[in-house]
């Protein structure tokens, strides 16, 4: 399947921009201290600016996913099908279970013979089924849209590691999550006696990106996520594809 293929490529491209993103430290925790207060702010500064197509790649991805799921319907009910309704066959993913027969039947799915039809139905191609192959359908139609708003920027550090002379354990969060630009700022007391300065605290979070958060694969590194989804429909083309051979053997 090309359009997989193609999918796959970007996934691979949108790994390698992050990872050479992620490599210039574009965040890094911060402390600013004000002698006059004693207020002491830990925070997430952005160094660097958020790579320019790194969305559009993301959506690309996703709708060659999504693109590759309509092909192979195409392939096995187009000819089929009168050619002035040919403009609705598509993979079937329906809002709720309880419409599933009848989108099978407007995406002219059910013309594939039962096999596939269970197949698909085994596949769960809905909300509150198949999570992660309702989210390639969800972020393709956000992407046609308004655009995939990606990403949470996540870090991470253990409270263990920060320097009780510094930090107040018992007034800082240590998990950073917020969309970008990173501007998530837990507050806390400074210690009497500290100087007033802002620099880069010497524990500093590995910082990860991820889709944003109310999708099954959030708070995943995008890589994984994207690649999660992939598999998923590779898995489910071959499904179909099995379904649709034993059909006619």
């Amino acid at each position: 399947m090309l359009k997989l293929h193609r999918a796959a490529e970007h996934v691979g491209n949108v790994r390698a921009t992050v990872d050479a993103y992620l490599s210039e430290r574009p965040y890094r925790l911060m402390i600013r201290s004000d002698a006059n207060t004693y207020q002491r702010t830990t925070y997430v500064k952005q160094h660097a600016a958020w790579p320019k197509f790194l969305n559009c790649e993301i959506g690309d991805a996703i709708h060659n996913m999504r693109s590759a799921l309509d092909h192979i319907m195409w392939q096995l009910v187009s000819d089929k099908t009168e050619i002035h309704e040919r403009h609705n066959i598509q993979f079937p993913f329906a809002q709720k279970l309880e419409s599933l027969d009848r989108t099978i039947e407007n995406r002219k799915a059910g013309l594939a013979g039962k096999n596939v039809v269970n197949a698909i139905k085994e596949l769960k191609p809905y909300r509150g089924g198949n999570e992660i192959l309702w989210t390639i359908h969800e972020l393709d139609v956000a992407d046609k849209h308004h655009g995939i708003l990606t990403t949470m920027v996540i870090g991470s550090v253990r409270l263990a590691d920060f320097d009780p002379a510094v930090v107040d354990p018992g007034n800082i969060n240590v998990n950073f999550i917020g969309p970008q630009p990173a501007d998530y700022i837990p507050k806390g007391l400074l210690r009497p006696g500290l100087r007033a300065f802002e620099e880069e605290h010497e524990l500093q979070p590995t910082f990860t990106i991820a889709l944003n958060e109310g999708q099954p694969v959030d708070g995943l590194p995008l890589y994984v996520a994207l690649a999660t989804l992939l598999t998923e429909t590779d898995r489910a083309i071959r499904k179909v594809v099995e379904a649709a051979r034993a059909g006619t053997s």
